[in-house]
């Protein structure tokens, strides 16, 4: 073998052996308790989401079948996508007015998150008064 294989050779193990110890675990340590204060911060803040989510007002009982009708939408194709979602929101729109549209756009918000909300605005554009 070549001396300059021998080099490589050594600058590999090197290599290697530097980086096993960010790979294994200490040895010989215990590991990291977390500290009491992490622990009253963590249940601060789900006391918190648990009052913040006790005070958010309720949606109108009326306007509940028209939050389920946008969750089978969503959750038959994905998306609200479908012509059904224009349906649903012109339904409510001349019933309620745009109020109960931003009432329904918030629970689903709630109920199937920030990026579903968002493809809701998207694909309710035009409707009344609702963001074009």
């Amino acid at each position: 073998m070549e001396w300059y294989w021998w080099i490589f050779f050594v600058v590999v193990v090197l290599i290697v052996l530097q980086s096993v110890p960010k790979l294994l675990p200490p040895i010989g340590k215990k590991p990291v308790e977390p500290k009491l204060d992490d622990l009253r911060s963590i249940a601060f803040a789900s006391e918190q989401e648990t009052q913040r989510n006790e005070q958010r007002p309720q949606i109108e009982v009326e306007l509940r079948p028209y939050v389920m009708r946008l969750c089978r939408v969503h959750g038959s194709t994905g998306s609200f996508t479908s012509h059904e979602t224009r349906v649903i929101g012109e339904e409510i729109h001349e019933k309620y007015g745009h109020g109960s549209m931003v009432d329904v756009h918030d629970e689903v918000r709630r109920v199937l998150g920030s990026g579903a909300a968002r493809d809701l605005e998207y694909n309710w554009a035009g409707i009344g008064n609702w963001r074009k």
